[in-house]
């Protein structure tokens, strides 16, 4: 399966997220953003358009625990070593 580290856990960011954790189209494996993971996890848990999210989420160290994803907090994403290769533009 596909691995994608998704940089940016805006509206975009975590709609991703939801949408790869219900149909398992992907594995996220990474997320990397400016605020703490505490924050996060809140805004992942109870978002505004899309409703609360079925299992608790909270912020376990860098991990967002329900969604088992490592969560890297920066303005420069491109420091974290994913595993993970962009495709060639």
């Amino acid at each position: 399966m596909t691995k994608i580290a998704i940089h940016g856990f805006g509206r975009i960011g975590r709609t991703a997220l939801r949408i790869a954790l219900e149909t398992e189209s992907f594995v996220p494996v990474a997320i990397s953003d400016i605020k703490d993971p505490g924050t996060l996890a809140a805004l992942f848990e109870v978002d505004t358009n899309y409703g609360r999210w079925r299992e608790e989420v909270r912020a376990d160290g860098a991990a967002l625990s329900s969604a088992a994803v490592a969560s890297r907090t920066s303005m420069h994403p491109q420091r974290y070593r994913t595993g993970v290769r962009s495709p060639s533009t």
